[in-house]
This record gives C-alpha cells, structure tokens and sequence, in this order.
C-alpha cells in the first residue's frame, strides 16, 4: 500500500522558532522529531500567554486567515471563509473556584456547557433578528455558529473550564466592528443577567469591511464591454445582488484598489454548476477559461488606453 502523501505542506513560525508543518486527509500534525520539538515550544508558548495564534494558509487554491490554539498536544485550527465577516469566540466560564486561563473558574468550577447550551440557543433567535434588522437594499447579513468547543473528548470524566461558541457574523455598510461587538455583548449580558456566577468573554479575532462596487466605475464599464466583445451579448446581472463576500475584493478595496468577481465558475460532472463537485474538488472548463483571458485582456486594454 503506498503511503499517505500530504495534500498541504507549510511552516509555523514564531520569533525565530520555525516549525515544519504537513496535512493529510483526516489528521494534520507537525512533521517530523525536529518538527515536533518546534512545535512544543510555539504551543506552550501560546499556552504560557494564554494567547492564540493569527496565519495565512492556502488551500484549495485561496489563501485563507486561520487561528491556532493550543489543544493537549495539538493545534486546534480554525478557518475563516467570509470575508465581510465578523468572526467571534464567545466563551463562557463561571466565577466560582480558583482562576484558571484567561480568569475563568478552574477548580470546583460550575460546569459551563449547560450555559452555552443556554447561549446558543439565544444567539440563534438573536442571529434571525439581527438579520433582520440590519439588511439594506443589496444583501440580509447573516448570522452563524460555526463551531463551539468545550472540554476534552478523550477526558470526559472532568468537566470543562469553558466553553467557547465560534461565531460568523456578516455585516453590511455603515456598521463597525464595534457596534457589532457590543450588540453581542448586551444580549449575552440580559441572557445571564439572572446567574449570578455566570461569566463570559466576547473577542473578536478576524473582521474585514463590505465591499461594493459602483456600477459607474471604470473597471465594471471595462469588463461589461469585454464580456461583449468576446461572448456577443450583455454581461448578465448576479441576481439577488450581494456584496462580495466570498473572493479576496474587501482585502483589495481596503487599499483602494478596485476589484470585482468575475471568472470561469465551477462545472458540475452532471452538467451543472458547482463549486466544488463532491469527491473531487472544484472542476473548471478550457473554453470557459481562455474565454475569460480574452474578457480580461479587452478589459485591461481599453482601461490602460485611457491612462495619460
């Protein structure tokens, strides 16, 4: 049987300290003794400063923020994927007992999971309303728990310090991340206001502002007459409207640079049109490829024609 290959290779580095990493499907781990020794030091490290870790990392051909955590002899990862997006950790403690990381209760604590559960379900009810809310006329931002933690699977005899809840929150123009922040904090605050021992953290480790570009800009009158040129017929309108969540623009328009979503898209096996086609990944099409290289350069002709 051949052996497993690693489908993603990269370092983690810390000051001077760098450690080799290498992912496989199902696990991921530090590779190699030297690897491992490296490792150790960055995670408890972190572990010591009670601190997590920021890094870029590509897969699947995009380049994605993650954030690192110590977890028993491994990193806890977690990926962002929507970049107009507020990504939070809530995490709930109790008082009681000796402080443990980050001031949470250690001994004798009250066991928190049952206050997450609690703070789940009411972040579910605020997630419809905030939407709601805070919709304008291109896009209803949407709410998400992406992932909740608490405890130790291979220990569950002892119950957990804490318990932490993963949140994505889209948002659109005119909002901050601090308005965002304390519209979290004071539903989380009315929800315990009666648990008197209850306690809770709300940090925000990625955030990246909406993006929307004028229909009036240089770049999207450019690639509307590319798309004519090559394809014969007007370039079709994205209906619903929405910002542009899910590619790199936000990153660009952060630093003034104009950039719009336009590319070949994905292909379904089956005939449609897909993403990512289950089993084997994203699949793209040859003509539709040169055919957007053609829109590209039409496009980037006509805007350096105009340039003094």
């Amino acid at each position: 049987m051949a052996p497993a290959r690693a489908f993603w290779k990269g370092y983690l580095k810390l000051s001077l300290v760098s450690c080799p990493i290498a992912l496989y499907t199902g696990t991921s781990a530090p590779d190699g003794q030297v690897g491992q020794d490296a490792f150790a030091v960055i995670r408890e490290a972190m572990r010591g400063k009670d601190m997590v870790a920021l890094g870029r990392v590509v897969l699947a051909k995009r380049e994605r923020v993650i954030m690192l955590q110590p977890w028993d002899k491994a990193p806890d990862t977690c990926s962002s994927r929507l970049p107009s997006a507020v990504l939070l950790s809530t995490r709930v403690g109790s008082n009681k007992g000796e402080r443990g990381q980050g001031g949470f209760s250690k001994a004798n604590a009250i066991d928190p999971v049952p206050r997450a559960v609690r703070a789940y379900e009411r972040l579910q009810t605020w997630g419809e309303s905030y939407s709601d809310r805070h919709q304008d006329d291109v896009m209803r931002p949407l709410v998400n728990i992406g992932a909740i933690h608490g405890g130790e699977a291979f220990k569950p005899s002892r119950s957990a310090e804490t318990c932490s809840l993963y949140l994505n929150i889209n948002f659109v123009r005119g909002q901050t991340v601090m308005d965002v922040e304390r519209e979290l904090q004071a539903e989380l605050r009315e929800l315990f206001a009666d648990d008197k021992d209850a306690r809770f953290e709300v940090n925000v480790y990625l955030a990246k502002q909406p993006h929307l570009l004028e229909t009036g800009s240089e770049l999207i009158i450019a690639m509307k007459a590319g798309h004519q040129n090559v394809f014969g017929a007007p370039l079709p309108e994205v209906s619903p409207a929405r910002y542009s969540v899910s590619s790199d623009n936000p990153v660009f328009a952060q630093f003034g640079v104009q950039a719009i979503q336009y590319g070949a898209g994905g292909i379904s096996l089956s005939g449609g049109i897909t993403v990512n086609e289950p089993g084997v990944g994203e699949v793209l099409s040859i003509e539709n490829l040169a055919s957007c290289a053609k829109v590209y350069a039409s496009a980037a002709t006509q805007l350096l024609s105009k340039q003094p």
